[in-house]
């Protein structure tokens, strides 16, 4: 069964001011990104909610360099994908293997540079999808990941609309992301997360739940 990673808590117990720290340098980013790239927020749909689930997602990156997906659910190959998702039970398990692998797809192709954090000449993964093909991939992914939380409890509902939201402007995201990659992170070249790791630590801004 799929264990789901709950969001980082702003002000929550442990050693929140270091979160607080780590989350307003990701928000302010992305907000100046925005205005730089001229996609301010709510120019094209109310998208408010996407801002804090893109600032909550890049938190994620800075604390584990795989995102705080469980091992073995993040897929280079779509048939690896589906065929995890088929032998998923509930509408849950399903919802949360398209959307790590979504969110996996969106940030190493905006902050990264690089959809699956390989070249093509590497044995372990001899074929790596193009950029048109990648958004691609990541637009379905996100719009089935939407269908199957419109299935899940009450408690969860609007999940689907924010990730409808994603696919429908992911372009407008990717564009987003790029620009806090060479603007504000400055980022010229594709990174590797563990690369985004120790950047967040020479940032001073903490890498770690527990910094």
């Amino acid at each position: 069964m799929v264990t789901e990673v709950s969001y980082i808590p702003i002000d929550g117990k442990g050693r929140p001011g270091a979160r607080r720290q780590r989350f307003f340098f990701v928000i302010d980013a992305l907000l100046r990104s925005r205005q730089a790239a001229g996609l301010e927020t709510g120019s094209h749909r109310p998208d408010e909610d996407v801002n804090m689930y893109l600032g909550q997602l890049l938190c994620r990156y800075a604390e584990d360099p795989t995102g705080g997906a469980p091992p073995g659910m993040i897929f280079p190959y779509e048939t690896d994908l589906f065929d995890s998702v088929a032998d998923c039970g509930e509408a849950r398990d399903k919802y949360l293997a398209y959307r790590y692998n979504a969110d996996h797809l969106l940030i190493t192709l905006g902050i990264f540079g690089n959809a699956w954090f390989r070249s093509p000449c590497q044995a372990a993964f001899p074929w790596a999808p193009g950029r048109r093909e990648a958004v691609g991939r990541g637009k379905w992914y996100y719009r089935r990941a939407a269908t199957y939380a419109g299935r899940l409890e009450e408690g969860r509902r609007g999940l689907d609309e924010l990730l409808k939201k994603i696919e429908v402007g992911y372009e407008e995201y990717l564009r987003i992301l790029e620009t806090m990659r060479g603007e504000y992170f400055h980022l010229i070249r594709g990174f590797s997360p563990g690369e985004w790791f120790h950047l967040c630590q020479e940032l001073g801004v903490g890498s770690r739940l527990g910094d």
